[in-house]
């Protein structure tokens, strides 16, 4: 259970980021999934799958700016991942 795991240390990017996939592609509530990859973010700016997640968060609430400076960002943290430039020219 993420939202056990985040209880006992709010500082693990993965727990955040694994309940925002949760919350986007099973609940369909992509502002609470939005919610806890920024939390994600929070608990390691490093962490890229965060800023890729959020991105696909946004993107489905049509904020595309947005969605495009978290593509971004990944891109600048891991910019050997051909994917990641393949999911920010879509938008």
């Amino acid at each position: 259970d993420f939202e056990a795991c985040i209880k006992l240390d709010k500082n693990i990017p993965g727990a955040h980021v694994n309940l925002g996939l949760i919350c986007m592609l099973h609940l369909k509530d992509y502002d609470r999934a939005i919610h806890c990859f920024s939390r994600g973010i929070r608990a390691d700016p490093t962490y890229v799958r965060a800023y890729v997640c959020r991105a696909d968060g946004y993107s489905f609430v049509d904020k595309l700016d947005d969605a495009i400076r978290d593509y971004s960002r990944a891109i600048h943290l891991d910019p050997v991942i051909p994917r990641y430039h393949l999911y920010r020219g879509k938008l």
